[in-house]
């Protein structure tokens, strides 16, 4: 059974894992969303 250290890196190891894989994750939806904004943009201009 781990120790109380144990849980605390475990929990850390976690936390990291998760947002190493968050951050990206957002920083593309956030390109594809400007990137569609400017889309949009574009579409509205040439009416």
């Amino acid at each position: 059974m781990p120790m109380n250290l144990e849980y605390v890196l475990i929990s850390y190891g976690f936390w990291l894992l998760t947002f190493m894989i968050y951050i990206p994750w957002i920083k593309k939806k956030r390109k594809v969303f400007q990137q569609s904004l400017k889309n949009l943009k574009e579409t509205q201009r040439q009416k």
